[in-house]
């Protein structure tokens, strides 16, 4: 389970700090937002695809 998620410098300007609970999580907000940027990087961590991330200049770190 993962337990936070912080990720810095997302598209050079954008800082993410996330906990989560240990139920239920549920990312919303307005179109453009970040929600499926910030699923996307915890799945390239997750799958190991994380060469993806770093061509992007993506810095962050996971906690489980």
């Amino acid at each position: 389970m993962i337990k936070e998620f912080h990720a810095k410098n997302i598209f050079n300007k954008i800082n993410c700090d996330l906990i989560f609970n240990s139920d239920i999580n549920i990312l919303t907000g307005i179109n453009g937002s970040g929600k499926t940027t910030i699923l996307k990087l915890i799945w390239y961590i997750l799958s190991g695809n994380i060469e993806e991330i770093f061509l992007e200049n993506i810095f962050f770190q996971i906690y489980f």
